[in-house]
């Protein structure tokens, strides 16, 4: 039997809880939401588990870097320019995602999470900072801490994507 991933059990089957279908005046499609929007120009950064560029729904990565925990680092963490890769298959999936919905946007893997999907909060906080530093203009993290100790910083980090323009896409802590 193959081991799913533990972040794939609320979508078990079991677990899904049928809803009704929403009365709208029109279908809900790529075109009504974008029109003939491609995403052209737009850097967007998966931080993840990193993104497998030879995924077939992925494609291309413009740049990959690693923030590895580094307690002589300044804020315990160092970031490395690396060749893309994943370690897990989560920040591929999200990134296949991406680019259904824009095929022609530049994609940035920021590694943070390592092998079982876990991370220090310093380097979840730094893979954000790189983001934002280095004009990305869309950060998807399906990723969260529940440690008070990061509230500030964390706070300060979404505070200085809103100045900079960075649309920030995060996943809600489940437990």
């Amino acid at each position: 039997m193959k081991m799913k991933p533990a972040w794939s059990e609320q979508f078990d089957r079991d677990r899904l809880k049928d809803v009704e279908q929403l009365d709208l005046p029109h279908k809900i499609t790529r075109e009504w939401a974008w029109g003939d929007a491609t995403g052209a120009g737009v850097k967007v950064a998966v931080i993840d588990s990193g993104v497998d560029p030879e995924h077939p729904a992925v494609g291309p990565i413009t740049k990959s870097v690693f923030i590895e925990h580094d307690p002589n680092a300044e804020n315990e963490a160092r970031v490395v320019e690396t060749e893309p890769e994943d370690v897990f298959g989560h920040g591929t999936a999200c990134a296949g995602i991406i680019r259904k919905a824009a095929p022609e946007c530049e994609i940035y893997s920021i590694r943070v999470l390592g092998a079982l999907l876990t991370a220090k909060g310093s380097v979840f906080a730094a893979g954000l900072k790189w983001a934002v530093d280095n004009g990305i203009q869309v950060a998807n993290m399906s990723l969260s801490t529940k440690k008070r100790d990061f509230f500030a910083l964390f706070h300060e980090l979404v505070d200085q994507a809103y100045f900079k323009n960075v649309m920030l896409v995060s996943a809600i802590n489940n437990v």
